[in-house]
């Protein structure tokens, strides 16, 4: 399951990226784990794939 937040359309979601110092897209979370910009390899890693 998955949630997507466009931070674009929502002011809450652009303002919890920056409040984690967070300033590029996509953000990524996965458990514990942040990845910012694509990285198919960790996400499959993180994911067990």
């Amino acid at each position: 399951m998955f949630t997507e937040r466009n931070i674009h359309e929502d002011p809450d979601a652009r303002k919890e990226l920056m409040k984690n110092k967070i300033m590029g897209v996509p953000a990524i979370f996965i458990d514990d784990e942040i990845i910012v910009g694509f990285d198919k390899v960790k996400i499959d890693e993180l994911l067990g794939l």
